[in-house]
């Protein structure tokens, strides 16, 4: 993927969206490169508490406590486990801290992947 840096050191697009066609074309490319990632998105969004999940890593700065998570998904923190850790498993978010309490995205490329995939279930929706 040959595209130019921005100072963070991530495509400059997916962090500043210079052209419409150029953040599409960055998408498409990450979605190449990611594919077994890219599939285990689109499962994951169609199941109520792994898109709640994503939606407030989405929504938030990129990363969640599992207090905020319980909270949002209103499911058990076992239960919870369990969807963060399939979610893990595919590398579509990683657990951090010390007690592994804070969830996030791996890469600045996953999470512009999920907000692509979380707007186009939304337009589908609609």
């Amino acid at each position: 993927m040959s595209k130019a840096r921005g100072e963070e050191g991530y495509p400059s697009t997916l962090v500043h969206r210079s052209t419409t066609s150029q953040a599409d074309a960055e998408l498409l490319e990450i979605q190449r490169e990611n594919p077994d990632r890219y599939i285990a998105l689109m499962d994951a969004i169609h199941n109520d508490t792994q898109r709640k999940i994503l939606y407030s890593l989405v929504n938030g700065l990129g990363e969640s406590s599992y207090r905020d998570l319980e909270r949002i998904t209103t499911v058990s923190r076992r239960t919870l486990r369990k969807h963060v850790s399939r979610l893990e498993d595919n590398n579509i978010v990683e657990r951090r801290d010390a007690n592994f309490s804070i969830v996030s995205f791996p890469s600045v490329e996953i999470r512009a992947l999920v907000q692509h995939v979380v707007y186009c279930y939304d337009n589908q929706r609609d």
